[in-house]
Formats: C-alpha cells, structure tokens, sequence
C-alpha cells in the first residue's frame, strides 16, 4: 500500500491491480474500470503526458472517475452524515447512513465526499476498508473512496471514518455521491 501526492490530493491503493509485480498502464485501466463498471475502457490511457505510466496516471483516472460533479443533484437524502462534531478537539465521525439505503442495495463501489467551513488534517480509513481493491483519494475538503470489490452496505460500523479538521467553527457536508451495486450482480444501478 503506497502513499502519493497527487496536487491537492493524497492517492492510496496498491496500484497493482493484477498483482504481477509491476505497477503498468493496465493496473491504471483496471482501477478505472472497475470505479465506473466500463468493459470497453481504453486502456491505453497516459494522463500525465509522458512516457513514464506509473500510478499517478492510475490516480489521476481513478480521481477524474469518480469526481462525479457532472452527474444529477444528490437525492434529497445523504448517504453520509457528519456524527459526535466535537469544535473543541476539532474531531467528528464521518459515517454511512445507512436507513437510507434502498432496500435492492447490497454494496457500495466508490462515494466522494465534499466539506466546507474546514480543511481535513486527518481521515481515519478502516482497516475493513483497506485492501488491494481499494483506493482513496484525500484533499483538504474532499473524500473519495472506491473498491472494486464493493463494500456491504447493510452491516453497520463498516463506514466510519474519524476525522480531524483545521479549525473549532466546525465542519460540514456540502454533498456526497454514491456508487450503489444492486443485489443481483456488481452492475452499476444508481449513482447520485
């Protein structure tokens, strides 16, 4: 599991889709694949425009994938929530609501999150969701997750994260959107 800078943004994942060894053009196309569920995905993709393909493109797909602010307004229910916001030691736990999730719904491929009032200084990942499959990218007030695998929506306590922010006004959500996968197959069913 490696750690990279990408701009505003810290990549995590392993890069190594295939697991062969080597971190190529192919592991990048995977990530992305998998993030958007496209089976015909060009996987002759070199984001950053050099000749050295290397897990920043993997990042940079993965990033430009799931940033979803082309897609329809979220539903008027948030999938995340913003529990126990503590001003004084500028904590809070960021964690799934899971009362609104549909009832066809089994897991979750990727979701991002946006805040304001605050820079995050810290995200707590889970060890749960830490895993070959899965990636995230962090940037001050932004949160994307996403695993290939899908996560089980329904089992409560997997998605909390415990955070820290930059200041003692507090922290909001602006918006999240969610990638669900419906209980028939990892298909996409409904992005918002």
């Amino acid at each position: 599991m490696g750690s990279y800078e990408i701009g505003n943004y810290d990549f995590y994942g392993s890069g190594d889709v295939n697991q062969d060894g080597r971190i190529t053009i192919s592991d990048a196309a995977e990530i992305a694949k998998y993030v958007v569920n496209l089976r015909d995905y060009n996987m002759y993709m070199n984001v950053l425009g050099n000749n050295n393909v290397q897990i920043r493109d993997a990042a940079h797909i993965a990033k430009a994938v799931v940033n979803l602010v082309t897609l329809p307004p979220p539903l008027p229910f948030p999938f995340f929530k913003l529990d126990n916001i503590n001003t004084t030691n500028n904590t809070a736990i960021l964690k799934l609501n899971t009362t609104s999730i549909p009832d066809n719904v089994t897991s979750i491929g990727a979701f991002e999150i946006e805040f304001r009032n605050a820079d995050l200084t810290n995200i707590n990942i889970p060890s749960t969701l830490v895993s070959n499959n899965s990636y995230y990218l962090k940037g001050p007030q932004r949160f994307v997750y996403a695993n290939t695998d899908g996560i089980d929506a329904t089992t409560s306590g997997i998605f909390e994260f415990d955070i820290t922010f930059d200041n003692n006004v507090g922290i909001e959500l602006i918006e999240n959107r969610t990638k669900l996968w419906d209980n028939s197959s990892n298909v996409n069913l409904i992005m918002i």
